[in-house]
């Protein structure tokens, strides 16, 4: 099923308010764009997403920093960017 409009919102307005500087996302789509929306709006911040296949067509220009891997297989360095105040999403 696809993501609740409600959903999506409150999404959007906790990357919103809480202003991270990662928001980290285990598989792709409509929830990626809406936190990169979030983060642009916000000035600060970047998304990292990985999926082995996404739904949704992701390359430089959609502003996300993309890992084409399973979760188990991407590498540590993924993780470890992730700090206090950060967001971690797993949507699979």
């Amino acid at each position: 099923p696809q993501w609740a409009y409600v959903s999506a919102c409150l999404y959007y307005c906790m990357i919103r308010q809480r202003k991270p500087k990662v928001v980290l996302e285990v598989g792709c789509g409509h929830s990626t764009f809406v936190a990169r929306d979030a983060v642009r709006k916000n000035g600060v911040g970047k998304v990292v997403a990985i999926d082995p296949e996404p739904r949704k067509s992701l390359d430089a220009a959609s502003g996300i920093e993309f890992v084409k891997s399973m979760v188990e297989d991407a590498p540590m360095s993924t993780f470890l960017q992730l700090q206090a105040g950060d967001v971690f999403f797993f949507d699979t």
